[in-house]
């Protein structure tokens, strides 16, 4: 991993977790040559489908690959 692709992962990092579809579920995603894998435990194929949208939007992603688990997982609450 370079520096561009870690850069990536961080902007792909970074929008997961502030689009209000994704953000609190703690998807991980790893960068290498354009191909993202998407990985985590999240609640709904819709979370997926909203994931691998997002990731798939951003520049320099060429392919998304989702390693995604659906699962009875409730979101994490933030703040007090």
């Amino acid at each position: 991993m370079n520096l561009t692709s870690t850069s990536l992962t961080h902007t792909i990092i970074s929008a997961l977790n502030t689009d209000g579809r994704t953000a609190g579920y703690g998807i991980e995603a790893l960068e290498e040559d354009g191909v993202v894998t998407l990985t985590g435990t999240i609640p709904s194929t819709n979370v997926e489908a909203a994931a691998v949208e997002i990731a798939g939007n951003l520049p320099g992603v060429q392919q998304v690959i989702s390693d995604l688990e659906v699962a009875d997982v409730a979101r994490p609450k933030f703040g007090k």
